[in-house]
Formats: C-alpha cells, structure tokens, sequence
C-alpha cells in the first residue's frame, strides 16, 4: 500500500534501534492473520477422523517459549507495559517466516461446524507476510527488514547498500575474500556486537591488503596505492593520507579508540555502520576501494606468505 503521507512528506528515515509498543501490536495483529499458515507445523486436528482443521496455538505458543524464552503473546496495553526486548520480536519474526506454509479451506463438517484444511506443499505466503512486515518497519522507521532467506537485516543506507550488493570479491587471496565476505553479512545484523566485528573484519581486510608486495607494509601499501590510483597523483595522496589515520575515523576508531566521531551521531550504535561506510569510502573522486579497486589489482599479486 502507497500512503499518502510518504508521497507528500517522504519516508521516514530509518534510524529507530527499538521496537515501539505500537510496532510490537501490529507484529503479533500479522501474526494471527497467517496463524492457519502455521497449522501444517502446528496442527490442530479434528476430533472426528483426525483432519487438519487449524492451528494449535498451544503448541506453537510452547515451542515459542522454549526457543525465545523472552517472547510473548500477548499486546502492550500501555505506557508501563513493556513489549518484549526487539532480539525476541525479531527472532519470532524469523521463526514465523520459517514456518509458513500455504493452505486452502477444504471440507465442511456439518457436526462440528468448521472447515478442514488442506495443508499445501509451497510457501508462496511467505512473500506476503514478508512485504506486510517490512512494510510496518518502513512506516516506523526501524532499522531492520526481513529479508527472502528468512534472516531479518539491518537496512544500511542507500549508498553503502548498493555497493554490497554489487561487491565481487575474487582475489587471489581467499583469506582476504573471505573477510570482507564476513564482514559484508555481519554489517546487516542486527546485534552490536556483529556489526563492530564487521567493522574488525574489514579492518582486518585493508591491513591484509597493505602487505601483497612485500612484507615491508608502508612499501608494499604505497605500490597498493599508486596503482589503486592509477597514476592520479593527487588520488594517490588522499589515499596516503586516509589509510595513514591522519584524516580516516576508521583508522582512528580502531587503532586510536576515537570515539569523538561518534558524538553527531543519534546513537552509539550507530558507529559500527558509520565506519564501516567511512572504511568503503576511501575518499577520492567517488571511488571506493575495496569494490573498484581490489578487483582489478589484487588477482595478479601474489598471495602472501
């Protein structure tokens, strides 16, 4: 659905880290619209012959708890009333999505006065339910979004989202390519504490890169740049400059523990993508090194020692 406050005002950005009350009643108001989608892993029988005929809210409900022990079922009602921490909401999303399967209405039972159900062996209900989450996260203004392999994400912002999705990393490291793989996967997440090892994955990555020509680092990183730069002298000397932690808050982050960048930020958790946007972009020209300037160079050196 288009609404019409996105068209005149624009989308809300999505900055919001937490689940509000409000989001958290629409969450579980979804979830009992798809609850017979649930019916094929948690199914509710017939007492006359056993049929399908819903979904045993029971049974998930203890499942649920078991899994999540933080979750519940039941809404906020108001101010003091805490909805669930957003790790078990987020997590029931994800163990909803996995359990979907489609359905149609079958046979009638008179005595009982309910329908059978013919549980199906596709999932197209997935997609719905996905668009409806994620739509409800869009309006909110959260952070996260389910994704189409069932795993909810961090939406990074537009620029840093693209170049992860165009990234072909096939160097003749596989080291150096499974690092920046890593920490492409681990930015998304939703916890901290991954997005701060993406940052180290990365980090990781460009000290690993500065060392291809030789095992003198400062010699081998200037040849990195000098070809990174392409004979562009004044490229050249940003780079220098950026990789040196003399202007880069990635360098001065985690070498330095400088956090006084993080001070504009709306909040600390922030930082994690904040670098790892500042790590992508090596400034200069709009060009980024580790998706325009790795792949060209990094297939004929030699893989280090």
């Amino acid at each position: 659905m288009d609404f019409f406050s996105d068209r005149e005002l624009g989308k809300k950005t999505r900055i919001n880290e937490e689940i509000p009350n409000e989001l958290f009643n629409g969450i579980l108001a979804l979830f009992e619209r798809y609850h017979n989608n649930l019916a094929k892993q948690f199914p509710e029988h017939c007492l006359d012959g056993g049929a399908v005929v819903g979904f045993d809210r029971s049974a998930f409900s203890d499942t649920v708890n078991a899994l999540i022990p933080n979750m519940r079922f039941t809404r906020c009602s108001g101010y003091f009333d805490e909805c669930p921490d957003k790790y078990a909401i987020l997590d029931s999303v994800e163990f909803v999505y996995e359990n979907l399967w489609d359905y149609k209405v079958g046979q009638y039972h008179s005595y009982f006065k309910h329908d059978h159900l013919d549980l199906l062996n596709t999932r197209e209900c997935r997609k719905s339910f996905k668009d409806e989450i994620n739509k409800m996260f869009e309006r909110n203004g959260v952070v996260f979004y389910l994704d189409t392999d069932g795993k909810v994400k961090r939406q990074l912002p537009i620029e840093l989202d693209r170049l992860i999705q165009e990234l072909k990393i096939h160097t003749a490291d596989q080291r150096l390519n499974e690092l920046i793989q890593q920490a492409t996967e681990d930015i998304r997440k939703p916890e901290l504490k991954d997005r701060t090892y993406a940052l180290e994955k990365l980090w990781d990555a460009f000290e690993r890169m500065k060392t291809f020509y030789s095992s003198n680092k400062s010699s081998s990183a200037n040849q990195v740049f000098q070809k990174a730069a392409s004979a562009t002298a004044d490229f050249e000397k940003i780079l220098i400059k950026e990789s040196s932690g003399q202007s880069c808050p990635l360098c001065q982050f985690w070498d330095r523990h400088f956090f006084p960048f993080c001070q504009h930020l709306p909040d600390f958790c922030h930082c994690p993508v904040y670098f790892f946007f500042t790590g992508f972009f090596i400034a200069g020209y709009h060009r980024i090194v580790f998706v325009h300037i790795l792949p060209p160079i990094l297939p004929d050196i030699p893989v280090p020692s």
